[in-house]
């Protein structure tokens, strides 16, 4: 050590310090159990050669071992500022996700996708789980005191505002991937792919840009299983309302007839829009399968005799 040591500050008074005396000098303090020694003579380096890419991987690594992980955290954000290829990208992109920082992984996957052409789709669909993850979040912000202030009031509404938008901004992100795996990977995309991305067109209207919503989840679903288009259906009912659900199951009938398993949500559809009588047919045909329709046929039964 006392030998690499004199050869480093010599070097470093000199300003001539080169990488290999100083990452000699540092592997040998840290392999002797001096770690912060050997972040300084790392740091002492970088701060002469701030675009060395490999003195910023070494450095992460130092901080990573002695657990700071603001440190580590640092050198990987610049060290991928400073090449921001597929595989800088990638770990970054892990390291956030380790670190449970996902509004920041969403936008380095955002740019890892960017970096690959948007044709890999297994990060197409990292970004889009990871900010529909965001997006679903419940928003946490303290809960504001009967006699608070008007500033702390408008502090506190400025928080909803903000977390409000980064939820709507990570439904973009979510939307963005999904969009772009269904137009190169549609064969590949299975049921639970296909729902995501209705449940979040439903959520977010203006990613459809003046597209129809049900049109376009009739067309997302054209070559699917009839189980799916189920599914669909109540996911619209449930995100969309009434008018949406009952447009797709038109849409969606066959031969004239409804596939099997919509005519629960279709009269589910009709009772939200308390039209009872045009519900109470399908109920009647349904009621002995289980106590729900039974009770929900005596209700609008009851509701029509009332009226």
């Amino acid at each position: 050590i006392e030998s690499l040591k004199v050869q480093f500050e010599r070097e470093k008074e000199a300003g001539q310090l080169t990488f290999e005396t100083t990452k000699a000098y540092a592997e040998s303090l840290q392999s002797s159990g001096y770690l912060e020694g050997g972040i300084a003579a790392l740091t002492d380096f970088l701060k002469a050669n701030p675009e060395h890419a490999q003195v910023m991987e070494l450095l992460a690594i130092y901080y990573q071992a002695g657990g700071d992980e603001d440190g580590q955290q640092h050198m990987l954000e610049r060290l991928t500022a400073l090449e921001p290829d597929e595989s800088r990208l990638k770990a970054l992109s892990d390291y956030y996700n380790f670190q449970k920082l996902y509004p920041e992984q969403v936008a380095t996957l955002s740019k890892l996708n960017e970096a690959t052409g948007w044709a890999n789709p297994d990060y197409l669909l990292a970004q889009a789980d990871i900010a529909s993850l965001v997006a679903a979040s419940p928003i946490e912000v303290q809960a504001l005191p009967e006699e608070a202030d008007a500033e702390s009031k408008a502090a506190y509404e400025a928080q909803l505002v903000e977390q409000e938008a980064l939820r709507a901004a990570m439904r973009g992100r979510a939307l963005d991937a999904l969009g772009r795996y269904f137009d190169a990977y549609a064969d590949q995309a299975d049921h639970t792919r296909i729902e995501q991305y209705v449940r979040l067109l439903a959520r977010s209207p203006e990613a459809l840009e003046g597209q129809d919503l049900v049109e376009r989840v009739v067309a997302l679903s054209a070559n699917q299983t009839n189980a799916l288009k189920v599914r669909l259906a109540d996911v619209l009912l449930f995100e969309s309302g009434p008018t949406e659900a009952i447009r797709y199951i038109d849409a969606t009938k066959q031969d004239g007839q409804m596939i099997d398993g919509m005519s629960a949500i279709y009269a589910r559809a009709l009772l939200q829009q308390e039209d009872q009588m045009n519900a109470l047919p399908l109920l009647r045909e349904m009621k002995g399968q289980n106590a729900e329709y039974r009770e929900l046929y005596f209700r609008a039964l009851a509701s029509i005799v009332k009226q």
